[in-house]
């Protein structure tokens, strides 16, 4: 338990110094291995704050599985375990990446379907996400990214939730590289009361 605790407080600290009034901050560390026959095994923790960042509003860990197909096509598995303040979800995903590289530009696409538990109750969504990066040098590449979510028993017409993103990775000696992004989102479109997000994150990653 002690271990968990010192595990999460350098991502708070992180979290509350980006906060934005009133709204939402993320704090994620990933830790990633490649392994043989062109899979890799993926590791994160993270913590969510809302409120100006000082009320907890989640964390989880989530483990997934990838497979590049070839150098354009990759498909991920990924299981997520979530803790909320008075809930346990669970989440099982499976999603497949299409990326374009020319030059020093990178176009990705990320089809995504997922399936959330909590208790009795089983959540279906389809994500779509459209990315944009841009390799300034070997150390800096900003990012511009676009995401919608849809109810798997809807048409994708019916949006419920979409993101807009844009950020850098930054990479680091020793394997590791940095990720600092903006999101705003706007959820409940389908809903009586629509929901409007400013987030702030940052997410540390380290190749084993």
């Amino acid at each position: 338990m002690l271990t968990r605790k010192l595990f999460l407080f350098p991502i708070l600290l992180l979290s509350a110094s980006y906060a934005i009034d009133d709204n939402l901050s993320r704090g994620s560390l990933i830790l990633e291995k490649e392994l043989p026959f062109n899979l890799s095994i993926e590791l994160e923790q993270s913590l969510r704050l809302e409120d100006q960042s000082r009320r907890f509003k989640q964390t989880f860990t989530e483990v997934g599985l990838s497979y590049d197909i070839n150098k354009y096509i990759k498909v991920e598995i990924p299981y997520r375990y979530a803790i909320f303040k008075d809930k346990k979800k669970q989440r099982i995903s499976f999603s497949s990446t299409l990326k374009i590289k020319k030059n020093n530009s990178t176009f990705r696409y990320k089809g995504r379907i997922q399936s959330t538990y909590e208790d009795e109750n089983r959540e279906d969504v389809v994500r779509n996400k459209f990315t944009y990066e841009h390799e300034i040098n070997n150390k800096y590449e900003p990012f511009l990214s676009f995401e919608i979510l849809s109810p798997y028993d809807k048409e994708l017409k019916n949006v419920d939730d979409y993101r807009i993103s844009i950020g850098s990775e930054i990479n680091l000696p020793n394997k590791t590289s940095l990720k600092l992004y903006y999101i705003y989102q706007k959820e409940g479109l389908l809903e009586e009361y629509l929901i409007k997000n400013n987030i702030i994150g940052i997410t540390c990653n380290l190749k084993l």
